[in-house]
């Protein structure tokens, strides 16, 4: 859900915007999911920020995007080992160029850069049976994905086409292909 967004002209074709929001998850965080032993996620809300750019030099389109997040999850920690989640802090980031319908950019999709959890392990057990347990934090940041991305899109009409083809790297190894039909009513 958008907040709001602020708009700052740089000329009569570049902009730069600001948009800042807020989500909501139910047993997810940025679409993970986390149960049993290691802790029962109830809900998780994150606050973010989008800061988006474009702008045209001749018959040359730039454009970028930045945006950064906060998460805090709610997570019920009876009989599980985790004792505490701090705050999760993601990024993504879009960096890229068009002309005349031939298009290419780069980009990181959602990255977790930081998502420290402190679990209660049990090391070892006492002459007596008792279960002796020691504090281990875990830093759950992701491995960071980018993708190259060329494209080729034209209009005719109300009707926009667009074909493309992607390289992938890091998290998700691998190349995508795809073709996009849309119709503005």
């Amino acid at each position: 859900k958008r907040l709001s967004f602020l708009t700052y002209n740089l000329n009569e074709e570049g902009t730069f915007t600001w948009n800042p929001g807020f989500t909501q998850e139910t047993q997810t965080y940025l679409g993970n999911q986390q149960s049993g032993v290691y802790g029962n996620l109830e809900s998780s809300s994150t606050t973010y920020a989008n800061f988006n750019y474009t702008d045209t030099f001749g018959s040359v389109k730039l454009f970028g995007q930045f945006g950064f997040g906060v998460t805090n999850a709610d997570f019920d920690v009876s009989d599980t080992m985790l004792k505490s989640a701090n705050a999760m802090y993601s990024t993504t980031w879009t960096l890229g160029a068009e002309k005349n319908g031939f298009g290419a950019f780069v980009s990181q999709p959602i990255n977790i850069e930081s998502a420290e959890m402190t679990f209660s392990v049990p090391t070892n057990r006492t002459v007596n049976g008792v279960v002796v347990n020691e504090d281990q934090t875990i830093n759950f940041k992701s491995e960071r994905e980018i993708d190259f991305t060329a494209y080729y899109k034209y209009n005719v009409n109300n009707i926009s086409f667009k074909t493309y083809v992607e390289q992938r790297t890091g998290a998700i190894d691998g190349q995508g292909v795809g073709f996009d039909v849309a119709y503005k009513w």
